[in-house]
């Protein structure tokens, strides 16, 4: 899943995903971000989940109003009841004479419901405030719900350097109506959301976190499906989603799906409620009518906690306080009375697993695992009711019954921002549950959808007539929607002019989405050609007439095994249809103007007048925040106070007056008088505050100043020690300045980039390049600025004047050289320390500067010195090489033919021999005639071989060795006729 993530934030925009899991009674939600992978959003409590309810209350201020969200309204539900709104979920999208509301009311005592003024059939619920603008739609309640949990979202991102974007998807039950859907829309959109990817059903959701998990079967191949079961019994309904999965494409398909929306949790919690109330008035013997709206929240909640008791324990004892006419009641329920009481009730909970199976034709044996989610499948009679008709075995319990909905709705978040297929991604196939259809001016229904259309299709429906003054909208037999129309649609159609011949066609433009609402997006009008019909070639064989005559010679004969007899081909005309270019169709678009007949959704001046409203709560909640916040101070300061002079009197009479003293005590206990009484606003509250911070600081300021001494003399010796501080410290200071200069003479000495090297050096000391030791020289200059304006201070009064001044002023001066010294003491250990590393710091890397250059510097002088052994090696090599030439040579000379050792020359080691020839030879020349060239002639053993003149110039080793093979050949050969020129040329 890490690497599904990576890849996604690679191309997709920045902002988190919130997988929200709404339920009845409590709400759980995930964070996926850059910095969180599928985290919890946690409480101020730290808890995992919270209480899906809200308590509005009036505050202290004329209009105003204090919200209390979840987990934190404690007992208010109980205390408070008509203030207090839990179960939204229930009535999101139902009107008020709905069953569902019905229901609510019988199971929520002092919640008073009334009828919206603004919005047909709408609900909103009266909470006892005199201000009929703080009255509440269900939208508004959930938006409150959801706004604090993005507010908990961006709080964890901002604290993990994130950006505080936030994208939501959201859960809703896989039955809820078009109505229900565009409700849930509506809170989001109030709850100011960057952006709303979509509604998830919760069994959709659980059954992708399901997948998820099963890496086996990811990983396989199989192209056979498996079936699988989500069974979800939440606080308010109960579901049976069934599904199949597909291993070799990855498919997960919604098949069907049961359900009883009011067969739940909360049922089983008034089964209980019905148990303690029905003993509660025969205890009392009271009537079911006197049982108050506080009596009954009291009991509701024990229901609650019984409930949860007996799905561990066989029994559960029930206590409540004063909870009638000051008596206590106290009473005992078993489990066996528990599912005695519910009785026949219990084949509720698995008719949703039989309808969604009867439905899609699959037995129960096919199923391979039933996944559970919600709390209420924890109670022991729903687990044995599921084993019994599934199969222990198949009870799956891989996935978290909290927290599975939430993470899976963050996965299909996911899908649902990125838009684009991933490697493995499971594909998510949902179908619609009811068949969709159209109306026209009140007609009769044309279905544009049937029951199993897949979530995401665009369809087009040919209607008989164009409408003239209304379209209507079916979901099943129900009307939900009608479209009032502007202009007669029917007169437009009838002026778009088609050809002759043409058929006019009425089209409209439907969807059914993602989120499962079904839209139309407009009306066409289409001119329709007739099919026309041209002649289309047809190829048939002929058989080729044969020639009377037959052709003689062999000229005129057909090799039939070279070429093959073609037979003619003839054109036959058929009766085709051309398929011509349809010509532009005539669009219209619908008005806006919607009417809902059961329950209207708000509109956009609802969600604007809303948003202004939850602003302003909102503000009102971060200023009841900081009130709070502020009265606490006040209250822990005058406390503080209160304590301070009455245990520190005596301390205190020695600087201060006693009637002064006795005016501050009095003003801390008036103070602390008013918190318990008044209610006063946060601006009140802020000048409390500031007197008896004020009160505070000179109390505090005249308990030092009776312990310290601040006679004139002792203000002269404190000049005279700072100013010897101040000399230390810039002579060390200098010093420190000193030995860091060093390091400049010594870098550039060596040839190194001063200013470079101690920007690097800086930065990986102190993080950047600022030298700190300019910083604490400019509070040293500051240093010696105020003593200096101490030593003029003091020059200016003479020690009699001096007493006159008020003490808290000496004070003032006293204690600020005081704590200034003491800064720089601070200031000079810490930069002594950070010195002491930068000098660390420049000595290792000036060391490895030095190591890294002679390093250099011997590596050169090795690759020279191993330059010059090469080439005295390939010299001496090649002198071995001639040496061994020449011996090879005279070896192979006939051995009647002596050549002197001094024949076989060698250029390059003569020896100077070379010019003794010379000179012999010239002597030789001049005994002959003088255009008479001297006769090279042989001589025996005993004589010597004479030289010619030597050439000019050092010949090539390649020549030298051609010419002495070729006097090996000539050798070889020789014949004895031959000897006496050979011994010449030799």
């Amino acid at each position: 899943m890490k690497l599904i993530v990576a890849l996604v934030w690679a191309y997709t925009a920045a902002a988190a995903i919130v997988g929200l899991d709404f339920g009845q009674q409590f709400s759980k939600a995930v964070l996926l971000s850059p910095q969180y992978n599928f985290a919890v959003i946690e409480t101020e409590q730290g808890k995992r989940k919270d209480l899906s309810g809200v308590c509005v209350r009036p505050g202290s201020g004329s209009g105003d109003v204090n919200r209390v969200y979840g987990s934190q309204t404690g007992s208010l539900f109980t205390r408070f009841p008509q203030s207090c709104v839990a179960d939204v979920k229930s009535v999101l999208g139902h009107s008020l004479d709905s069953e569902a509301a019905e229901d609510y009311l019988g199971h929520h005592q002092g919640v008073v419901l009334e009828k919206s003024k603004s919005r047909n059939g709408a609900i909103v619920f009266d909470l006892g405030l005199d201000n009929d603008t703080y009255q509440f739609s269900p939208e508004e309640i959930a938006a409150m719900t959801f706004q604090t949990i993005r507010d908990r979202a961006v709080a964890m991102l901002e604290t993990a350097g994130g950006i505080p974007i936030v994208d939501v998807a959201v859960t809703v039950s896989p039955f809820a109506s078009s109505l229900t859907r565009l409700a849930y829309l509506d809170a989001l959109k109030l709850a100011n959301f960057t952006s709303v990817l979509g509604l998830v059903d919760e069994g959709s959701a659980v059954a992708l976190d399901y997948i998820s998990k099963q890496k086996d079967l990811l990983a396989s191949e199989d192209e056979s499906k498996s079936w699988f079961l989500v069974y979800d019994m939440g606080a308010g309904s109960t579901t049976a989603t069934l599904f199949s999965f597909l291993p070799v494409n990855n498919t997960l398909e919604i098949v069907e799906i049961g359900a009883d929306p009011l067969f739940g949790g909360k049922h089983l919690t008034n089964v209980v409620y019905d148990i303690i109330l029905a003993k509660l008035t025969k205890q009392f013997k009271i009537k079911d009518k006197q049982v108050t709206a506080k009596m009954s929240a009291r009991i509701m909640e024990s229901a609650e906690k019984a409930k949860s008791i007996l799905s561990a324990n066989s029994d559960t004892r029930v206590s409540l306080e004063s909870i009638y006419d000051d008596q206590d009641f106290k009473c005992t329920i078993t489990r066996e009375e528990f599912e005695d009481t519910v009785g026949s009730e219990w084949s509720r909970a698995v008719s949703p697993i039989t309808t969604a199976l009867e439905a899609a034709g699959v037995d129960a044996s096919d199923i391979v695992s039933v996944v559970l989610n919600g709390g209420s499948t924890r109670v022991p009679k729903i687990q044995s009711l599921l084993g019994d008709l599934i199969g222990e075995e198949k009870i799956s319990k891989s996935v978290n019954t909290d927290e599975s909905c939430a993470i899976g709705t963050t996965m299909r978040g996911l899908q649902l921002k990125s838009h684009i297929a991933r490697p493995n991604e499971i594909i998510l196939v949902e179908h619609g549950q009811s068949q969709l259809s159209i109306g026209v001016d009140g007609g009769k229904q044309i279905e544009a959808f049937a029951p199993g259309v897949v979530a995401g299709t665009v369809g087009e429906i040919v209607l008989d007539k164009a409408p003239k003054k209304s379209i209507e909208l079916y979901e099943g037999d129900q009307l939900f929607k009608t479209i009032k129309l502007t202009e007669n649609l029917q007169k437009a159609a009838d002026k778009v002019k088609c050809d002759k011949g043409d058929t006019k066609q009425i089209v409209a433009l439907a969807s059914f989405d993602e989120n499962k609402l079904f839209h139309l997006n407009g009306i066409e009008v289409r001119c329709i050609e007739p099919e026309v019909v041209e002649p289309e070639v047809v190829e048939e064989e002929v058989e080729e007439e044969q020639d009377d005559k037959e052709t003689k010679g062999t000229e005129d004969k057909i090799d039939v095994d070279d070429a093959e007899e073609e037979e003619p081909i003839v054109t036959k005309p058929v009766k085709k249809p051309i398929a011509k270019k349809p010509k532009r169709p005539a669009k219209f678009s619908l008005p806006d103007d919607h009417h809902y007949p059961e329950y209207t959704p708000m509109s956009s001046k609802d969600h604007a007048d809303v948003r202004a409203k939850l602003t302003y709560l909102q503000l009102k909640d971060r200023e009841k925040i900081q009130l709070d916040e502020t009265k606490n101070e006040l209250e822990a300061l005058c406390y503080s106070l209160r304590q301070a002079i009455e245990e520190k009197e005596a301390d205190l009479l020695k600087t201060v007056e006693p009637d002064d003293l006795s005016a501050r005590l009095d003003l801390v206990k008036e103070t602390l008088e008013w918190l318990e009484v008044e209610s006063a606003g946060l601006v009140e509250v802020n000048d409390r505050l500031a007197k008896i911070k004020e009160t505070h600081d000179f109390l505090d300021t005249s308990l030092k100043i009776g312990a310290t001494d601040l006679s004139y003399d002792a203000m002269r010796q404190l000049h005279e020690d700072g100013y010897t501080v101040y000399s230390k410290l810039s002579e060390r200071l200098d010093e420190l300045q000193e030995r860091l200069e060093q390091f400049q003479q010594m870098y550039e000495a060596e040839g190194f980039d001063w200013e470079k090297e101690k920007t690097r050096v800086l930065k990986q000391v102190d993080g950047e390049s600022e030298d700190s030791v300019n910083n604490v020289r400019k509070i040293i200059k500051e240093f010696g600025t105020d003593l200096a304006k101490l030593d003029e201070e003091l020059n200016a009064l003479t020690p009699e004047e001096y007493n006159d001044k008020s003490k808290h002023d000496i004070y003032k001066i006293h204690n600020k050289i005081a704590q200034h010294m003491m800064n720089l003491l601070t200031d000079l250990m810490t930069m002594e320390g950070a010195v002491k590393s930068k000098v660390a710091a420049f000595d290792a890397k000036f060391k490895t500067l030095v190591n890294r250059k002679r390093a250099a510097e011997k590596k050169k002088a090795q690759k020279k010195k191993k330059k010059a052994e090469e080439k005295a090696e390939e010299k001496a090599a090649a002198a071995e090489d001639q040496e061994a030439e020449d011996v090879k040579i005279k070896e192979e000379i006939p051995e009647d033919i002596v050549i002197e050792e001094d024949v076989l020359i060698n250029e390059d080691n003569n020896d100077g021999r070379d010019t003794a020839d010379e000179e012999i030879n010239e002597k030789e020349e001049t005994q002959e005639e003088p255009n008479e060239k001297p006769a090279k002639k042989a001589k025996t053993s005993k004589g010597k071989a004479s030289r010619g003149k030597p050439s000019k110039g050092k010949p090539s080793k390649a020549k030298k060795a051609k010419g002495r093979k070729a006097q090996k050949d000539k050798a070889a050969k020789a014949t004895p006729e031959d000897e006496g020129d050979l011994q010449d040329e030799l």
